[in-house]
């Protein structure tokens, strides 16, 4: 027995794989064929969404080119 099949989680993904008809390499290569296949996972940045600033009141000021000039919801404001 290696140190790797005496860890606990490497004898619970065995049961799994026979669970399915497999084994635990296969389980492995076909995980590692599909990261090779797909790639890293996209990671999205946090400072891309938008940040409303505030006024001195405390209220939001959205910016002036998101007013749609057909309707009148927010011309009063």
């Amino acid at each position: 027995m290696t140190m790797v099949e005496s860890l606990p989680h490497y004898a619970e993904a065995e049961a799994v794989a026979k669970a399915r008809g497999s084994n635990i390499i296969d389980m492995i290569s076909a995980y590692l064929a599909g990261v090779a296949a797909v790639g890293e996972r996209r990671v999205v940045k946090v400072n891309t969404v938008y940040k409303p600033e505030r006024s001195s009141s405390g209220r939001i000021v959205l910016p002036a080119e998101w007013d749609d000039p057909e309707d009148a919801i927010y011309d009063n404001m």
